[in-house]
């Protein structure tokens, strides 16, 4: 069984991170999408798209660790993958 990983995409306002967010999701395998995250909870397997770059480094202060992986990805990144997983498939 495939480990689950959270999705951080970070992204300025209005550049589409919205807009994208099923692809983006599909992309990266994610069963959820939260949007306009800011400080809380990460949980696997959800996208979090969100336009403060500190949002991570404040929400995992003080953890001791985390059991599962978390990738976070600019939203110029996150495209790219986008078009590489749509690419796969046509």
């Amino acid at each position: 069984m495939t480990q689950k990983t959270a999705t951080i995409v970070v992204g300025p306002q209005g550049c589409g991170k919205t807009t994208n967010a099923e692809r983006i999701q599909k992309a990266y395998g994610c069963e959820a999408v939260v949007d306009d995250w800011g400080v809380g909870e990460i949980k696997p397997g959800v996208l979090y798209l969100t336009h403060d770059q500190k949002a991570f480094e404040r929400s995992t202060r003080g953890q001791k660790g985390f059991d599962f992986p978390i990738r976070v990805v600019t939203f110029m990144v996150a495209m790219e993958m986008v078009k590489i997983d749509e690419e796969g498939r046509a």
